[in-house]
């Protein structure tokens, strides 16, 4: 009863009728904290990757709207440029599904976030030289 953890069995201790309301009952085991799926190695790199990935996927979508913002400030152009940036993703998600199926999983993936990785550094090298205007996305 000394420690201070042992709150409950002193209540019961001191409630009437306790010990013949569950005489057999085990004590409830608490549920695992939430981050427990961390103590996992591949669920743990998957999540920091994905994490990771869809920061930068966001970073880029906000990036490519904020340029063309800056070179037209037309509303249209603006909007445009959103859907050219989500358009792939809403095409080839069920596609790549099934590529992954087919083909192994965890070389598709790094096929493909290389991919869009090497795409986004061009992109972000294009700007940062100053080589990108208007007429470079459409004409």
């Amino acid at each position: 009863m000394d420690r201070p953890g042992d709150f409950e069995a002193e209540f019961a201790e001191k409630s009437p009728g306790a010990a013949q309301d569950t005489p057999n009952r085990a004590p409830a085991e608490p549920a695992p904290p939430w981050w427990s799926a961390f103590r996992q190695r591949p669920f743990a790199v998957i999540w920091a990757a994905s994490t990771a990935s869809l920061i930068g996927i966001a970073m880029s979508d906000t990036a490519s709207g904020w340029l063309m913002a800056s070179l037209d400030p037309d509303p249209t152009a603006v909007a445009l440029v959103q859907t050219a940036a989500n358009l792939p993703m809403f095409l080839f998600t069920l596609p790549a599904g099934a590529l992954a199926d087919i083909f192994d999983p965890r070389r598709f993936l790094l096929v493909v976030e290389s991919t869009i990785a090497i795409l986004t550094v061009t992109f972000a090298t294009v700007v940062r030289w100053g080589r990108s205007a208007r007429r470079h996305c459409w004409s």
